[in-house]
């Protein structure tokens, strides 16, 4: 079965080839004699992208949750708003016709259906067509003209949920909330001798809302089956890892003397993309000294080369510990205890009772583990330098951390960075008046009337009550803190205002902020080109990668923490030996690949693990003194709701906060939220540099004469998402800075954020 990977090639495949477009309209049995001049009629060919749909919407999500407490997008996904014109199984409708619908509160609407034509990129673009409309349903409807009966496939990208027929039946569903990327899903459909008519309707939450649609004959779809099969197994190979040429639990260890040979750990798929290219290996000593041998035990990296069969460069790198001679491993027997596992729904009773056996079955999960990975000789060199007094009690002298930088300086060492220019400096102070931060005060002081706290303390408790989750909240205005308590708790305890918890995607902010000081002291820009820091990246053409490229999800790449993430050595040349498959600039998968291929070049100029530069250039000048990110820059940092209060106040600020400027307005400027279009044609959507608008609509928008745009908060409110529905807002027009952590969203979540919000908008003065 092919997987869903297909989009990555839709656009080679179909480059040449010519659309044709006839206008004409359906009296509705699907007869061509039947049809009137104001109907899109596709021809089938060899490759058809679908550019021209009558379109029916926008059709409002129904607010009101039914009796089962479904919410608005689970309404919309199954209801069928298309009654008055048949049904969603056997539409009537035509240019220009009129679709009744009454809503949950009596409200009746007429719909207009209009003629929209794609984009440069294949994209119905709902949210230019409807004017960023959210939480909303819009059909579109064509037809496709075969000259025979025949099967073919469909390549269809959807924000978010989709539903399609062809010719009156049901043929595919997703139930997904994603950016539209040509090709997401793929699926068989039947086409009939003549016209085929195809319905596709898209339940959209929030921001992008869209869709695309192509069509492959049974040879185009065989050219993208091949190649699609050469990706794939180029992409297996990506994630193939060199070790050493023998086989016992003690993989990644050998004793002083010559250095093990290493063999890639599928050696057939090696071959089928190396040939017989042996590979280029070189030996580094703890102190970068470049050897022939192990003289004595201790950490020692590895640098290797090869050349594809195609002529790409391959490049691995990797720690191996070298132990005493007198070191039996295998005659370890650790003891290890395992701190209950709160979620899992074991009783205390398993921990108590059986603490001893657990205890030293993971002892032994962990020898295995340290004797037989990568990450094991990590910890033991580790463990064998700070023996030898190399590191203090840090939490920035951990294993991982420190391997990272041995590696980093080792690529500086031997040329992988192209970069040869000053590093980062820390944030400056400024002269002066030190920017705003946070304080506690009264409500009359931040803006508020006096009923604020007690609005918010009634909504937090009934929104903790309705979910069973804690969490923190702060509410902070022209910098003075109205309200800041913890909620709730759970397995673990009562939460307290210390109590720090994943961040999950906001983890993306606090890269791209850190990445705009870079901006700021002109150590990289935004437009730069990956291969001006990396080799084996082109500096021009449509495959140079940049990192806005990187920040915008816009690099063709899908994954988060793909391939090892930022703590893979080599990740650089990873996403290089990809780049004729990746459609840059061309789609938009939400992703956090890209941010990770961003920190690697931020580490090629400033030498240090990007974590290391987050902590000190960000975490620490910020006061953040419960916040730490150590394992991936899209989704690894943990946090507390008052230390993100830190971060939504120099956003507020306009990149200082007390006595340091981070960057300046002008920078700030350059990666707030930016309309595609102006970069990449036909991506008429905003995305800034880690920061995306977050409005949430008003419950009034669209009735009593409001605006169907309307939102609770301003539309200049900026942050982030977050998948443990963490909450970030910053509120540029009215001052304000919104936070929430907590480990999950829980049951009712969007109808207690919309209430928190309004409580806040309703108590500005």
């Amino acid at each position: 079965m092919m997987s869903n990977n297909i989009n990555k090639n839709v656009y080679t495949l179909a480059a040449t080839v010519i659309f044709t477009f006839i206008i004409i309209f359906p009296g509705f049995t699907f007869a061509e004699n039947n049809i009137s001049q104001k109907q899109p009629i596709i021809k089938m060919g060899k490759e058809t992208s679908v550019r021209q749909w009558l379109v029916a919407g926008p059709f409002p999500n129904i607010i009101n949750p039914d009796s089962s407490g479904t919410d608005a997008f689970d309404r919309a996904y199954n209801y069928d708003y298309l009654q008055s014109v048949g049904s969603e199984k056997g539409v009537r409708i035509s240019l220009d016709s009129r679709i009744s619908f009454r809503d949950d509160t009596g409200l009746e609407t007429d719909i207009l259906v209009s003629l929209v034509e794609a984009n440069e990129l294949g994209i119905i673009d709902y949210s230019r067509v409807y004017n960023n409309l959210e939480n909303h349903t819009a059909y579109a409807l064509t037809f496709v003209k075969s000259k025979k009966d025949q099967l073919v496939h469909c390549l269809l990208g959807s924000d978010d949920a989709v539903k399609v027929w062809v010719n009156d039946e049901l043929v595919h569903e997703n139930y997904t909330y994603r950016a539209t990327t040509p090709g997401d899903d793929s699926f068989p459909i039947y086409l009939k001798k003549g016209l085929n008519p195809i319905l596709v309707k898209v339940i959209n939450g929030v921001r992008g809302w869209g869709f695309s649609l192509s069509l492959l004959n049974k040879d185009s779809w065989s050219l993208l089956e091949a190649r699609e099969e050469k990706q794939q197994s180029l992409e297996a190979f990506l994630n193939c890892k060199l070790v050493p040429d023998w086989y016992n639990y003690w993989d990644e260890y050998f004793t002083p003397g010559d250095f093990p040979t290493l063999r890639w750990d599928n050696p057939q798929l090696a071959a089928s993309q190396l040939g017989d290219v042996p590979l280029n290996v070189r030996w580094f000593d703890v102190d970068l000294n470049e050897v022939e041998k192990a003289e004595k035990p201790g950490r020692y990296g590895y640098i290797a080369n090869a050349l594809s069969v195609d002529g790409k460069n391959i490049r691995r790198a990797g720690t191996l510990y070298c132990w005493p001679n007198d070191w039996m491993g295998w005659s370890e027997k650790p003891i290890a205890k395992l701190e209950p596992l709160a979620a899992a729904g074991f009783g205390d009773n398993v921990w108590t009772e059986h603490q001893d056996a657990i205890s030293y079955y993971v002892g032994r999960m962990t020898l295995l583990s340290l004797l037989d990975q990568e990450e094991g000789a990590v910890l033991m060199s580790y463990l064998y330098e700070a023996d030898q007094g190399r590191y203090k009690n840090s939490t920035l002298a951990n294993p991982l951390l420190i391997d990272d930088e041995f590696h980093i300086n080792l690529q500086k060492k031997t040329g992988g960075f192209l970069y040869d220019g000053p590093g980062l400096t820390a944030p400056k102070k400024i002269n002066g008046k030190p920017a705003t931060i946070l304080k506690d005060g009264s409500p009359d002081e931040a803006g508020f009337n006096n009923s604020i706290i007690t609005d918010l303390r009634k909504v937090c408790n009934a929104w903790f009550d309705a979910s069973g989750e804690p969490f923190i909240t702060m509410v902070a205005r022209n910098g003075i803190i109205v309200y800041h308590e913890a909620t709730g708790g759970d397995e673990s305890g009562p939460f307290t205002l210390e109590t720090a918890t994943p961040m999950a995607s906001i983890t993306k902010l606090i890269t791209g902020v850190t990445f705009a000081q870079f901006i700021q002291q002109d150590l990289i820009q935004i437009d730069d080109p990956v291969g001006k820091f990396f080799p084996d990246f082109p500096l021009k053409g449509e495959k140079a990668l940049t990192l806005r490229h990187c920040f915008t999800h816009t690099s063709g790449m899908v994954g988060h923490e793909s391939w090892g993430g930022v703590h893979n050595h080599r990740l650089e040349n990873v996403v290089a030996n990809q780049l004729d498959y990746l459609q840059i600039g061309k789609s938009s998968t939400y992703n956090g690949d890209g941010y990770d291929l961003a920190g690697r070049v931020m580490e090629s100029v400033t030498g240090k693990s990007i974590f290391r530069v987050i902590h000190e250039n960000m975490i620490s000048p910020l006061g953040m003194k419960h916040s730490s990110i150590h394992e991936d820059l899209a989704f690894s940092l943990y946090s507390t709701a008052g230390d993100m209060g830190h971060i939504g106040q120099m956003l507020l600020n306009k990149g200082s906060y007390g006595e340091y400027e981070f960057f300046s307005p002008e920078v700030f400027d350059q990666i707030l939220p930016k309309n595609l279009s102006q970069f990449y044609p036909g991506m008429d959507w905003d995305q800034g540099i880690g920061i995306t608008w977050m409005t949430n609509p008003h419950p009034d928008a669209g009735k009593n004469g409001n605006p169907a745009d309307m939102t609770i908060l301003s539309k200049n409110t900026i942050g982030h998402g977050s998948a443990t529905s963490a909450i970030l807002r910053v509120d540029l027009d009215n001052g304000l800075v919104i936070t929430q952590t907590r480990r999950q969203a829980g049951s009712e979540y969007d109808k207690y954020l919309t209430e928190l919000l309004l409580a806040i908008k309703t108590n500005l003065k």
